[in-house]
């Protein structure tokens, strides 16, 4: 079984896992992931890789990359081969795949946005191609038995899966589980990032079909049989919102709204919706004040794919601050329009476009920002309000090349003003 996973892989595995339930006994602890970035560090400056580590000479290598106050605590998790074989038998009979940071189909999305904080290996069952594909993360809290709030969870990854669009979710309970279901009813691909208990999601009967039928993988960075606290839950969202395009918060306990608020300080990274109904919910209300966008709430998938591929007013990022605005027809205004600009440290007198002039972001003035990033602050040109995708047309897996916002569906009426009819 040790021979399908690369020398590579066995090594970091060794050096950074647990390797399940009988490993709580090893007198030897894991690398923690910032001792591994180190390690991998110093391996790649001394021309070695951690598979250099399994050999005879393992103490040469130490010695020549200067870490030789580590080479006891090193060979004794190397030894634990016994462990990787059990380990990995287990894994595999859970279909159960293991990728490291060292083989070709690692997330490269992941690899890209943590570098060297990249969590050491991925866990999975699925498809693995799914997790470069992108589109839209529902998150909510995995005890929620609202049944008003599931059904709507269920019913927009319906509607995104209907549009070509992957659904991500943080947890396989809950908001997450129903989006999942939503999504592989109407016959789309689902993405489940998971804090951990791995081993239980993956022999779910509800998520199986959506294993066989290749459309669904559920993926976790530890050991599949860890138990996930609050700490594992934050880096999983972390590692949702930069394999998504497109964040829908549907209902936010206390650490769901400090994660997302913690999001919300990079505005150009994630577009970020909050779906503010009849809940109440005071997590959501936090998130709108810290600048979150109310989700337009879509019911066709040609309105579906306007939002997700296009270019969406400073407003919607967490720029404008909702409750400054003076009515609520101003949250939408278009760059070209006259409205004060509410934050506080631009000329009040300024309007939105004036503000941005020259492409600089009113966050950070000294930031450069480049014609591809994912959402950029410069001024967008008007656009006639029937420039919308045509109805039917099918948008590539993650698309790449966003087009300028409509007017029509830039207020809260969003789509009230067109015909329902297809």
């Amino acid at each position: 079984m040790i021979s399908q996973l690369s020398e590579n892989t066995q090594a970091i595995l060794l050096l950074t896992q647990p390797l399940g339930k009988a490993a709580r006994h090893s007198h030897a602890k894991p690398l923690s992931q910032p001792e591994y970035g180190d390690l991998a560090q110093l391996l790649h400056r001394n021309g070695c890789q951690p598979a250099d580590l399994l050999g005879a000479d393992v103490y040469d290598v130490l010695h020549r990359c200067g870490m030789r106050s580590w080479q006891e605590r090193i060979v004794r998790l190397l030894n634990r081969g016994f462990l990787l074989s059990l380990a990995q038998e287990q894994w595999s009979a859970r279909a159960i795949w293991v990728v490291s940071r060292a083989d070709a189909d690692y997330p490269k999305a992941v690899k890209r946005r943590f570098r060297s904080e990249a969590p050491p290996v991925f866990y999975g069952r699925g498809e693995k191609n799914l997790l470069g594909c992108g589109g839209l993360a529902v998150m909510g809290p995995g005890e929620c038995r609202d049944e008003a709030l599931l059904q709507y969870s269920f019913e927009a990854a319906g509607l995104a899966a209907e549009s070509g669009y992957a659904v991500m979710a943080g947890t396989a309970q809950g908001i997450g589980r129903s989006a999942i279901g939503g999504a592989l009813d109407a016959g789309g691909r689902a993405v489940a990032v998971l804090p951990g208990e791995l081993s239980s999601a993956v022999l779910d009967a509800y998520f199986i079909p959506g294993f066989a039928s290749r459309k669904l993988v559920a993926c976790s960075p530890w050991d599949p049989v860890s138990i996930p606290d609050e700490s594992e839950a934050a880096v999983a969202s972390r590692l949702l919102y930069t394999l998504a395009d497109t964040l829908l918060v549907v209902d936010a306990d206390d650490q769901i709204q400090e994660n997302v608020a913690r999001q919300l300080r990079y505005p150009d990274k994630l577009a970020i919706f909050v779906c503010l109904r009849d809940s109440g919910s005071t997590g959501l209300a936090a998130l709108r004040r810290e600048g979150a966008a109310l989700w337009p709430d879509p019911r066709r998938s040609d309105h579906f794919r306007q939002i997700m591929e296009s270019e969406m007013p400073e407003a919607y990022y967490g720029l404008y601050p909702p409750e400054e605005q003076e009515s609520e027809e101003d949250v939408g205004l278009p760059l070209g329009g006259e409205a004060q600009c509410p934050c506080h440290h631009m000329d009040p007198n300024m309007s939105p476009g004036d503000a941005l002039e020259d492409d600089e972001s009113p966050l950070d003035a000294s930031e450069e920002h480049t014609p591809d990033e994912k959402h950029p602050h410069g001024s967008a040109p008007d656009v006639p309000a029937d420039s919308s995708p045509e109805k039917g047309a099918q948008p590539d897996s993650k698309p790449a090349d966003k087009k300028p916002v409509t007017e029509h569906w830039v207020q809260y009426g969003m789509f009230d003003d067109l015909d329902d009819d297809e």
